[in-house]
């Protein structure tokens, strides 16, 4: 999980330690940040995501898919963008940092500092351990910790490295290149299985833009021999996935089935059918069956959301962040589609932009115990995004109003209306 995240710099986004909890809701109008928090909350798992797939490195492909030298907040002084996640790993949580320099034609992207620091700062010490620190002191070269016991020497080893990659991305090369890190095995053993953990981590961090889910190819037939293991960020294979998902897990059909039959309550079956080398889907409506093609764009939104909350646990994300999952949906329907995330247990965290009252309605009795984190947007604060204080709001909450109440009302403690 996220325990914590620090942005500054990123597009409008300005936060300090923000704290997190399983579920996390962002509230606000238009243009107040909501899908630029997403986009910089998830800059490092499409960093290792994206790493591969391109001729240039995985930072390069990320900080172009944001703009390139346009991630820069606008009419801001400061040229570079920092962001800090408290991450909690299997043994211990750590502070992951990166500060880059967008750069421009001339002088293009670069990182200036990256470290992986331990969250807690060991008795007797004045500062947390640091597992790595890259371009810091001194620009191009990367340094690690060879020892983090007490009393063992922990003699620090130089490397270079470069500036446009990621050194979560860089290790397995720098590990192979450079033999006195070979020789020390707590580099390659510890500290090695540690950046594995943290990118196996990032490289199931999903998150979606409702906006961006392209429902006409949803609804096409599609390749059986297409990529299943994860949704695509258009929705494209969800045929794939759903169907992967059938066949790894012999309890996601009936999840599945549960959750569509609870929006559409005369839905008998969904199948899967087979034609002319493609693969489609019909469901089955009272006495008629119905082809994708032939839904309506609500019902193709609620497929894909019903997919991404019932995942089998290897296929899972481990953080699933979606902006405006309320786009096509009718009121009613946005309220079952808050319960699916508050009791979906196939992810760990999960982050939703919004600014539908009605479905911040259903989301009112998990915040009032504790279970849901909002943040609202803060026009006139100094960070975009400011915890939503449960004691002030307690009182209208014990009257029986719904936190969608407070929010149409323009109540100030929660906002929201954009006059």
């Amino acid at each position: 999980m996220i325990r914590r995240f620090t942005c500054s710099n990123f597009r409008n986004i300005e936060v300090e330690d923000l704290a997190f909890g399983r579920i996390n809701l962002l509230i606000g109008p238009n243009n107040a940040g909501k899908s630029n928090f997403i986009r910089a909350l998830s800059f490092s798992a499409n960093m290792v995501n994206h790493a591969g797939k391109d001729t240039i490195s995985g930072f390069l492909a990320e900080v172009q898919r944001n703009g390139s030298s346009a991630i820069c907040r606008r009419g801001g002084h400061d040229e570079q963008v920092s962001l800090k996640w408290r991450i909690a790993l299997k043994e211990e949580e750590v502070d992951y940092s990166l500060v880059f320099q967008p750069g421009s034609d001339e002088n293009g992207p670069f990182i200036k500092k990256e470290a992986v620091d331990s969250a807690k700062i060991i008795p007797g010490k004045k500062r947390p351990f640091n597992f790595f620190l890259f371009h810091d002191e001194k620009a191009g070269y990367g340094m690690f910790s060879t020892a983090r016991k007490k009393g063992k020497l922990n003699k620090r080893k130089h490397v270079l490295a470069d500036q446009d990659e990621s050194a979560l991305l860089q290790f397995d090369r720098l590990v192979l290149q450079n033999r006195d890190l070979i020789e020390h095995s707590y580099v390659s053993k510890d500290l090695f299985g540690m950046l594995e953990e943290m990118r196996a981590y990032f490289s199931k961090f999903y998150a979606y833009m409702s906006s961006k889910f392209d429902l006409d190819k949803v609804r096409q037939l599609q390749d059986p021999n297409g990529n299943g293991n994860f949704l695509a960020k258009d929705g494209s294979n969800f045929l794939n996935v759903y169907r992967q998902a059938c066949r790894s897990d012999p309890d996601f059909e009936a999840r599945f089935f549960a959750k569509m039959q609870a929006l559409i309550t005369d839905l008998t079956e969904i199948r899967i059918v087979e034609g002319l080398d493609k693969i489609g889907m019909k469901l089955f409506m009272g006495q008629e069956s119905y082809l994708l093609s032939e839904v309506s764009d609500g019902t193709i939104e609620a497929l894909l959301l019903a997919l991404l909350t019932s995942m089998p646990q290897k296929q899972a994300p481990t953080l699933l962040a979606i902006d405006e999952p309320e786009v096509n949906l009718h009121p009613a329907w946005q309220a079952v589609l808050a319960k699916w995330l508050q009791m979906s247990g196939n992810f760990k965290q999960c982050f939703i932009s919004t600014h539908s009252s009605d479905l911040l309605d259903a989301f009112t009795e998990g915040f009032r115990d504790g279970a849901v984190d909002i943040f609202v947007y803060d026009q006139m604060g100094r960070n975009t995004f400011r915890p939503l204080d449960r004691e002030r709001v307690n009182d209208e909450l014990e009257k029986g109003w719904l936190l969608g109440d407070l929010y149409r009302v323009n109540d100030p403690s929660i906002g929201g209306w954009p006059w």
